[in-house]
């Protein structure tokens, strides 16, 4: 049996070596069995069948922990290669679609990528719930 150090290091070494999108979404490629085969949700059985994860929470998971993985790994080894990988690898997956994004289409900013999402969402954070437009671009753009 390998220690959880060895599985690790062996699950960021595939993060690091994947050269698309397709090949991180190949390692969320699982099906659950046995309890989760027959639950959706903890104590209520449901009809027993083959669950995977869906394509989008797959995106998700690669946007969100595999790319932050990745681009601090090229800068904790100052190895910009890493951190290229992983802004290539952003705009290579679509934008995100939720509530804070349509806020941003209906003023005419739609993001082409989940790169320019992850930006829209920064500035909503860090600019418009702290109210400080004045100091914001976008925001400066829009007053005027």
């Amino acid at each position: 049996m390998r220690c959880c150090c060895t599985k690790a290091a062996t699950c960021l070494a595939k993060i690091l070596a994947a050269r698309d999108i397709e090949e991180l979404a190949h390692l969320f490629s699982v099906t659950l069995h046995g309890y989760w085969s027959e639950h959706y949700t903890f104590d209520k059985v449901s009809t027993r069948k083959l669950k995977h994860l869906g394509g989008n929470f797959i995106e998700l998971l690669i946007l969100n922990a595999c790319i932050p993985i990745i681009f601090y790994y090229g800068v904790y080894t100052q190895d910009t290669r890493y951190c290229d990988q992983a802004l290539r690898l952003m705009q290579e997956l679509p934008p995100e679609e939720n509530h804070i994004i349509d806020g941003w289409k209906k003023l005419g900013v739609v993001p082409e990528d989940a790169g320019n999402s992850q930006a829209l969402l920064h500035l909503k954070r860090e600019y418009c719930e702290g109210r400080r437009c004045l100091h914001c671009a976008v925001g400066n753009a829009i007053l005027k």
